[in-house]
């Protein structure tokens, strides 16, 4: 019998070069103006940003958490220094634990459902007893 969950093959474990784009823009904001934001604050600035042709930025499936976003930015901060190299090496970290985050949601609510069709089979079995 096989317990392994399947891939519901919507765990993205990269970010786009938009959202890169964004997470850089947005954190070098912070670190010119010393006025850095709460990064649930940017998350919902993210939601709302617009492009220069007045469309949303990005789409639904494209908004990251506050989660991910201070992950980001703590690596960034912690450096202090934006080489390509590191802000590359940086980016990688981050979409990893996105991506582990992102399992770790999957497997929970399909823990949740088994869970539940366990309990609706407990109960059934029951009645019929």
């Amino acid at each position: 019998m096989d317990w392994a969950l399947k891939s519901a093959g919507s765990g993205r474990a990269r970010f786009s070069e938009k959202q890169k784009s964004y997470l850089a823009a947005r954190f070098r904001i912070g670190e010119e103006t010393a006025m850095k934001k709460d990064p649930s604050a940017v998350a919902r600035w993210m939601m709302s940003a617009h492009a220069p042709g007045g469309r949303l930025l990005f789409a639904s499936d494209d908004f990251l958490t506050a989660k991910q976003f201070s992950g980001f930015f703590s690596r960034l901060a912690s450096k202090k220094t934006l080489e390509s190299n590191e802000l590359i090496e940086d980016i990688d970290v981050a979409t990893r634990e996105a991506a582990m985050d992102t399992l770790l949601n999957q497997a929970t609510r399909k823990f949740a459902q088994l869970l539940m069709k366990a309990i609706t089979f407990a109960s059934l079995f029951q009645r019929g007893s």
